[in-house]
């Protein structure tokens, strides 16, 4: 929906690789990808993008999501409120079986969450 809406100014790439099928808890990728319109494609005017990475290998989710991002304001920037939400869900859901990495590198936003799923 969200490239109907941006048309050329987006590009959306979406690449992933399972070897098999884990439940995750609801919504919880989602929100990574929300935030990435959200901060990523409806501030950048220019020519934005979107990549995002999901490979299920024997129990064990990698997903990354990359955005494009305009210079942050340091006076006005974001209070990270939902990442803060989706970390706290995070560590009730699965506490001691995850990595949350928050980056940004110049004008790119990049999240990457590692989940160890075989032993829910």
């Amino acid at each position: 929906m969200e490239k109907l809406r941006y048309d050329e100014r987006l590009q959306i790439s979406f690449e992933y690789v399972t070897d098999n099928q884990a439940a995750i808890a609801p919504l919880i990728l989602l929100s990574f990808i929300e935030n990435a319109f959200k901060h990523g494609a409806s501030e950048d005017a220019g020519n934005s993008f979107i990549t995002i990475t999901l490979h299920m290998r024997n129990g064990h989710l990698s997903f990354t999501v990359n955005n494009s991002c305009i210079e942050e304001d340091t006076e006005t920037g974001g209070s990270g409120i939902g990442l803060g939400n989706i970390t706290r869900q995070l560590e009730l859901i699965y506490p001691s079986r995850y990595e949350l990495i928050v980056k940004r590198v110049e004008n790119t936003f990049e999240v990457q969450l590692e989940i160890d799923l075989e032993n829910t």
